[in-house]
């Protein structure tokens, strides 16, 4: 579990010293732990006795079901050897301690007889005590690690030290630290990181207020106790771990060999699972996964609050979660995900305070949001119309932008045979006949960027509408068995200049509707350097209805065994290509902040790989990509020329640059540097990122954290360049495809 301690409480109480500015040593204010409340809970958690928990029946016939269904159904067949073993026994550490933070070697050195065995196929038995030592062997770690935080905390700290914390990916490929010492440097190191953030953002908010002329705007308390209390309250939910959180992680270190998207669920997972699902959740919008012991966001709910928002994105890092701006925030790092869920969601109209790690960045930022209802109409197509120049045109050219947040189905409408029942396919189908009916149009944007993907069907269908009955997608399974599915409808509804617009978020069906119409030269696809790159199909596997646990129903007793999602089969192209890690690349590239995170499939750990299959008998569908290369033209000399995207073209590049920095500073005026830049790069990224719908309703007044105010004081109104481009794009395709039919109509 990624225990980062790194900047997690970065707002405070102004501290009360006169910090000298260059070249002199900072020192915090006070020399010792208060006595007290915190000196009582500190003695009370070093008497604590650390309990091991211990597997029982239904555990091992849990574990051995997991296993065993997924060495013979998973689509990346691969026996149990010793190799594997042995990758999941190092595995399991990472997976508690994924930035070597609190194992020392030795400790993987004590465990590592079991190593090689840790499922015996003859007698088909997982070795459980393995895991249920090393947790307990992670709580006696993670308790000295507090203990000694709470001493550094109250020490002198040198800020003009020419040191630096590792980031988090370099962390990760850092070896295991072999000495107390070593491990203990490494505990400074996170201690002098809260302090020298908190200070800083102290500073400038100081400054905001003398330039201001203006009282501080609040008080707290001090950032060493709140950090301290902090400590002790996340150690006592890591000490509330049960028989089944710890087998869940130590399954998912298993399955996460096979590929990203397959795990195990345990039943409160399965039931926050559910939750998830259901077309109506008050919460944030948000959804979230469990990595590495982060929770993660993996992608947003379209017009939910955290993406009407626009700061939190997928692949930030969600380390506390406070109800309010006064309330301790609570160190939700290598906590279950289900129970940071639970501190997350909330009553629509009340706030939750997040304490972020953005994606790629190493300051944390606090963002407070307004839980509301999230339903379906959220995720919802819509349309937008743009008027745009044709050269040659004595009117402006009517362009359709259909924004497609997801594929979606009410399913169970379906199923009762309601013909009226609501999906991508019946969205648009509305939409666009609405549009033609109102006047001609003379080109289609289809804006799938940030769509994460939904019903396969609805993305086949969708295909139709452009391009009738044609073939869309093959789909392999792990016997090698390959199915083609293609869309059904007989004519198209729109036959004229077509562009998708797709990001590095764009995933799944999203990227086989962009290959499909791709493939087949149906429409010109723009976006970032490539999709998001997943391929593959999860099936929802529930353990119940396993046999060999079906058989074994009184040895479970009252134990739920949860459910297993499992990876199944793969898509490809019609050209014979997957989708899988790869992507789809598009035609036209533009420069993308995205392409320096590390959010595609391509960067999840035992990614399956790219291949390739037989393709299939398809026709190109239109004249208009024979005109790529004077569209890319157009692109290049838009990008150049253009005011706004060349700025925007300048921010992605000084990104690129901060991004390639492996490790965070510790000494003031690089961090200042650095933080400065952070900062920067967060607002310009907010700055650049698609319009999209917001709600008018505005909030009620509530008390902002101290980072939400200084990035707010110079936010700028959001500008989507890559639209812009895109649509200058459109008008050339436009007026060629105007050319092309009047050259045929000569002949």
């Amino acid at each position: 579990m990624k225990f980062h301690s790194v900047n997690i409480f970065p707002c405070g109480l102004r501290l009360l010293v006169a910090f000298a500015l260059l070249g002199v040593v900072w020192t915090v204010y006070g020399d010792a732990l208060p006595d007290g409340e915190l000196a009582t809970k500190l003695e009370s958690l070093r008497q604590t006795q650390l309990k091991e928990l211990c597997p029982g029946t239904a555990e091992q016939l849990i574990a051995r079901t997991v296993v065993q269904t997924t060495l013979s159904l998973h689509y990346n067949y691969q026996p149990f050897t010793p190799q594997l073993s042995s990758q999941w026994f190092q595995g399991y550490f990472e997976m508690l301690d994924s930035n070597k933070n609190f194992f020392l070697q030795s400790d993987l050195d004590e465990f590592q007889e079991v190593a090689d065995t840790l499922f015996i196929q003859n007698s088909r038995r997982v070795q459980l005590d393995f895991p249920y030592q090393v947790y307990l062997r992670f709580l006696e770690r993670n308790r000295e690690y507090v203990l000694f935080c709470a001493d550094e905390l109250f020490r002198p700290q040198d800020f003009t030290v020419d040191e630096s914390l590792p980031g988090s990916r370099k962390a990760e490929e850092m070896p295991w630290a072999t000495t107390v010492a070593e491990l203990h440097d490494r505990w400074r190191r996170l201690v002098k990181n809260t302090l020298l953030s908190d200070a800083l953002t102290q500073e400038q908010l100081a400054k905001e207020d003398g330039e201001k002329n203006a009282k501080p705007s609040r008080r707290r308390e001090d950032v060493r106790v709140r950090t301290v209390r902090s400590l002790i309250s996340s150690f006592r939910v890591r000490t509330e771990a049960n028989s089944m959180d710890i087998l869940e992680i130590y399954l998912n270190a298993f399955l996460q060999l096979f590929d990203p998207h397959t795990s195990y669920m345990a039943p409160e997972s399965k039931e926050d699972f559910d939750i998830s699902m259901s077309l109506s959740l008050q919460g944030i919008g948000a959804t979230l996964s469990w990595k590495d012991g982060y929770t993660t966001v993996s992608n947003l709910v379209p017009g939910g609050p955290a993406a009407r928002d626009g700061r939190l994105k997928p692949g930030d890092r969600i380390i506390a979660v406070a109800q309010s701006a006064d309330e301790e925030p609570l160190d939700v790092v290598g906590m279950k995900l289900t129970r940071v869920v639970q501190h997350i969601r909330g009553a629509k109209g009340t706030e939750v305070f997040l304490t972020v790690l953005p994606e790629g960045s190493g300051d944390v930022m606090i963002y407070r949001l307004v839980r509301d209802q999230i339903v379906l109409k959220d995720s919802e197509a819509q349309l937008f119309e743009h008027q745009v120049p044709v050269d040659g045109w004595d009117r402006l050219a009517r362009v359709i932008q259909l924004y497609l947040p997801s594929f979606y189905s009410d399913f169970g409408a379906r199923d009762r045979g309601d013909k009226n029942y609501k999906s991508t396919t019946t969205d648009l189908k509305r939409l666009l006949y609405e549009a033609l009916e109102t006047g001609p149009v003379d080109g289609v944007i289809l804006d799938l960027r940030g769509n994460g993907g939904g019903s396969l069907d609805e993305a086949v269908a969708l295909c139709g509408l452009f391009s009738g009955n044609v073939p869309v997608v093959q789909v392999r399974n792990q016997q090698d068995g390959v199915r083609l599915m293609r869309a059904s409808r007989r004519v198209p509804i729109y036959t004229g200049p077509l562009m998708v617009m797709v990001d590095r978020n764009s995933a799944s069906a999203s990227e086989i509707v962009a290959a499909c119409l791709q493939d087949s030269e149906r429409a010109v696809i723009v976006g970032d350097c490539s999709t998001h790159g997943k391929g593959t199909v999860q099936s929802l596997i529930d353990l119940r209805e396993q046999p060999q646990l079906a058989k074994s129903q009184a040895l479970l007793g009252k134990q739920e065994p949860g459910s297993l999602k499992l990876t199944f089969a793969k898509f490809y192209r019609i050209n014979g290509g997957s989708t899988q890690e790869r992507g789809v690349e598009p035609d036209i590239i533009f420069p993308s902040f995205l392409e320096y995170t590390e959010t595609s499939e391509k960067n999840l750990p035992h990614c399956l790989p790219w291949d390739e299959i037989k393709p299939v008998n398809y026709a190109s569908q239109t004249e208009l990509r024979k005109h790529l290369v004077k569209l890319q033209g157009v692109a290049s000399d838009f990008m150049t020329h253009d005011p706004g995207f060349s700025e925007y073209a300048t921010e992605v590049e000084a990104y690129r640059q901060l991004r390639e920095l492996k490790e965070l500073p510790l000494e003031i005026n690089a961090r200042r540097d650095y933080r400065s830049r952070d900062h920067h790069s967060v607002q310009m990224i907010r700055r650049f990122q698609p319009k999209r719908p917001k709600e008018e309703d505005e909030e009620p007044e509530i008390l902002k954290s101290d980072e939400e105010m200084l990035l707010e004081k110079e936010q700028l109104p959001q500008e989507d360049v890559v639209l812009n481009a895109s649509l200058a794009i459109l008008g050339e395709a436009i007026k060629l495809n105007q050319e092309d039919d009047n050259a045929f109509s000569i002949k």
